[in-house]
């Protein structure tokens, strides 16, 4: 029963965040990643801190993020094991993603997993 308290607490928060960032006229994605980080904070969620772990025993998380208003607007992190917002992980790089303007046709990635996106 406790920890139902603490779960639905945890909720609220994550609301009253999401929709402190509406009412600031924050975009999608920053409402979406604020609400987000809340539940990756709390051991409570399977997300972030609170994750299942691996067979190693490991937290491991995996995220991903797309603005449908861009068909290029995606991307994700995947295998993070010491990196305690994976949405804030996948939103920086789809930051890199939309910013980079790579010589030769080179595309930027959309996917850092394991030992390269930690």
């Amino acid at each position: 029963k406790q920890a139902e308290v603490g779960l639905l607490r945890t909720i609220k928060r994550a609301l009253r965040a999401a929709h402190s960032a509406v009412s600031n006229g924050d975009n999608g994605q920053t409402v979406i990643t604020k609400a987000i980080s809340i539940l990756e904070d709390s051991p409570l969620t399977n997300a972030g801190i609170g994750s299942s772990l691996n067979l190693d025993g490991e937290v491991e998380c995996d995220s991903s993020i797309v603005d449908g208003s861009d068909p290029n607007a995606f991307a994700s992190v995947a295998a993070l094991k010491k990196i305690k917002n994976p949405s804030k992980a996948a939103v920086k790089v789809l930051e890199f993603k939309l910013k980079s303007d790579l010589p030769c046709g080179l595309v930027p990635p959309g996917l850092l997993c394991s030992c390269g996106a930690n």
